[in-house]
């Protein structure tokens, strides 16, 4: 049996969505993108490789698994938890073309958002450690010094 896996927007300390976002928000432009209502389907990068390495020992799950967070959230939430961990002010709307610049086909997630279904692998087992945004970024951000936030 084989599976595909479709991760969507992975937060890891270095690459991944986060460390395109992190640029925005550090220079003080970040704040919901777009209109704000957009899903984004983040996931921490420990229960992508959890998630990986739970599917390779599982020879018999096969086809296409959603690898996202249990929780799903919008934009303009995910702005907020975000600035709230950074202890920045989120003052205005990122303007789409600094997101496209910065952030380039990555851009298209967090402009457009996508709510994935990501049932199969709880169904099958699977248990997410990071399942809040908030314990996600804390995790990723807060154990670095404080230089490298600021």
């Amino acid at each position: 049996m084989s599976s595909k896996l479709s991760p969507l927007a992975i937060l890891a300390k270095e690459g991944g969505v986060l460390k395109k976002l992190l640029r925005i928000f550090k220079g003080r432009l970040g704040g919901p993108i777009g209109k704000g209502k957009q899903y984004i389907p983040w996931i921490h990068i420990d229960d992508v490789v959890n998630a990986i390495n739970y599917l390779l020992e599982s020879p018999s799950l096969s086809g296409v698994f959603n690898i996202t967070s249990p929780y799903p959230v919008h934009n303009d939430q995910f702005s907020a938890i975000l600035t709230e961990v950074l202890n920045r002010p989120a003052v205005i709307r990122t303007p789409e073309f600094v997101t496209k610049s910065i952030m380039g086909e990555s851009a298209a997630l967090m402009l457009g958002g996508q709510q994935a279904i990501r049932k199969r692998l709880e169904e099958d087992g699977f248990k997410f450690h990071y399942i809040e945004l908030k314990e996600a970024l804390e995790s990723l951000l807060l154990t670095t010094s404080q230089e490298t936030i600021t």
